[in-house]
């Protein structure tokens, strides 16, 4: 479940001229960044979280994955937020965009996606993982292996089951047509947390103007500085850019090699 907060800034930011005219979609590659995004998001006047649609990543039928989304967004009004890891697919992206609802999408680093999601995945919280039991019993480097990899069905396709986990490319690649979606909003998590300000704060700023608000530095400011506490997340771990880093070895950097092939590229990431 997707932790949030509610908006509490003040009263300068009242409804008026700039409140939000669309239902707004927060949409995720997991571990990307979604509760950062999400906190941000929710930092938005007259903003509030009345649904969540994770579950359409293990929807391997496209109708199937159509339906769970149009039964979680549907009822949604303006200023109301839904989450989710939602796959791209064109029946999905005409539908939000004919339900005029506006979606922000965060993606990250691939490699680092990688090794954020294994240690979820064998975090010491409970309820354990549902991947957990296909972990445990691995070493290391071994787990960082099947995130890139992939387990079962999922080293191949889209499979998502006790026994079946996605390869680097699968869990990545179902979600890039977003990048180029002209009612979607991406944001790359590096922008959001980065040591230059300024590159934070233009990024807020863009994704406000796309929902349509008027802004000012300082009401860019008080919303970024509100929403912005990775803290606040049950699954924050480190969020530092680059920590593949110190985790690939020789073997790793090979294997995303071989099975992710131009993934960073398509993300606007590369070897350094």
């Amino acid at each position: 479940m997707i932790r949030y907060l509610r908006s509490a800034l003040p009263a300068m930011f009242a409804r008026g001229s700039d409140e939000i005219a669309h239902p707004i979609l927060v949409n995720s590659i997991p571990k990307a960044g979604t509760n950062l995004l999400l906190n941000i998001v929710l930092a938005i006047p007259n903003t509030n979280h009345l649904s969540d649609v994770g579950a359409a990543m293990a929807c391997h039928d496209p109708q199937e994955r159509l339906e769970l989304v149009q039964k979680g967004v549907s009822q949604l009004e303006p200023g109301s937020v839904c989450t989710g890891h939602i796959p791209h697919t064109d029946a999905i992206a005409c539908w939000l965009a004919e339900k005029r609802v506006k979606q922000v999408f965060i993606y990250r680093d691939p490699r680092d996606i990688s090794v954020s999601l294994y240690h979820y995945i064998v975090r010491e919280a409970e309820p354990r993982h549902a991947y957990y039991p296909l972990y445990e019993r691995l070493s290391s480097d071994e787990r960082l292996m099947a995130a890139i990899k992939g387990l079962g069905e999922g080293r191949f396709k889209h499979r998502l089951s006790k026994t079946s986990n996605l390869n680097i490319r699968i869990n990545c690649g179902i979600f890039s047509p977003w990048l180029h979606d002209a009612n979607t909003f991406a944001v790359r998590y590096e922008d959001l947390i980065s040591t230059n300000r300024t590159t934070s704060l233009q990024t807020v700023r863009g994704m406000l103007r796309f929902l349509g608000l008027k802004v000012s530095s300082s009401m860019v400011s008080s919303i970024f500085d509100t929403g912005r506490d990775p803290g606040k997340s049950r699954t924050y771990r480190r969020g530092k850019p680059g920590a593949w880093k110190s985790e690939y070895s020789a073997e790793h950097i090979a294997a995303f090699r071989e099975v992710a092939g131009d993934l960073l590229e398509q993300f606007g990431y590369a070897w350094d």
